[in-house]
């Protein structure tokens, strides 16, 4: 469903993480623009944490109590995705961190962030309502491009191959539109009861992924370790205009 607007929104996705990721493989960032960054993470923090509390765990145990009983399985399942995340995340940079080429940490942050953009964009896809779909839009375009700029930073400064860089963003732009189609697909071969199990359980997958990138990424994330002189209170300020401005479009659409 609303297939012209799913090819949309990803060709829109995919401009916006090009243009947030290939700038800083071309040219210099300077301290403004790092520091702008920092905030916009915030403020997507905060809007990933009202996706995925306001709008996407009670969507999604409302698709899962079609299937099965009043059990909070949404929660459950965005409680263990968040575990899994976790782990992985943690796991790997424990493994790799005691390499001294900086090169692994930048492909580390590519896997990571993949991850994280497939999600997304399958969550995306699989959505068969419009405000399900403007929510989940708002929440990724709030923070692709300050991802990518971030990701491209990170990859400059890893000492990998020009050519690789660029090569490795544009792939990376790619992830979010490929989860989109592949949910809008997925959708199509499902029959309704299934169709409303496979929602819930992408809803709640994303919620619990928004959540994690909430938590761990929104304002103290590795890749903006230059950044720790920040005033409190603007970070702060930032987080809550983005969790606010999710509380009103939910309450809007």
């Amino acid at each position: 469903m609303y297939i012209g607007i799913k090819l949309l929104i990803a060709l829109v996705i995919l401009v916006a993480t090009l243009q947030g990721g290939l700038p800083p493989l071309l040219i210099r960032i300077n301290e403004k623009t790092q520091r702008l960054l920092f905030y916009g993470e915030s403020f997507s923090g905060g809007i990933f944490l009202g996706a995925g509390l306001i709008h996407l765990l009670p969507e999604a145990q409302s698709y899962l109590n079609h299937s099965m009983s009043s059990y909070p399985l949404a929660f459950a399942i965005a409680a263990f995705t968040i575990l899994i995340l976790y782990i992985i995340e943690e796991g790997a940079y424990k493994l790799i961190s005691p390499a001294t080429d900086g090169s692994w940490m930048a492909y580390l942050l590519i896997i990571v962030l993949s991850i994280h953009s497939f999600v997304e964009g399958t969550a995306l896809g699989i959505e068969v309502t419009l405000p399900s779909l403007l929510i989940i839009f708002v929440a990724i375009i709030s923070h692709k491009s300050a991802e990518a700029l971030a990701l491209g930073v990170k990859l400059r400064n890893g000492k990998i191959n020009h050519m690789v860089t660029i090569k490795a963003m544009c792939i990376f732009s790619l992830i979010t539109p490929l989860g989109i189609f592949l949910g809008a697909e997925l959708i199509h071969v499902l029959h309704q009861t299934a169709g409303y199990l496979a929602i819930g359980i992408f809803d709640a997958i994303a919620a619990g992924t928004f959540i994690y990138i909430a938590a761990f990424h929104s304002s103290s994330s590795h890749v903006h370790e230059n950044n720790h002189t920040a005033p409190v209170f603007l970070k702060v300020l930032a987080f809550a205009l983005g969790l606010i401005l999710m509380a009103m479009v939910a309450f809007w659409i």
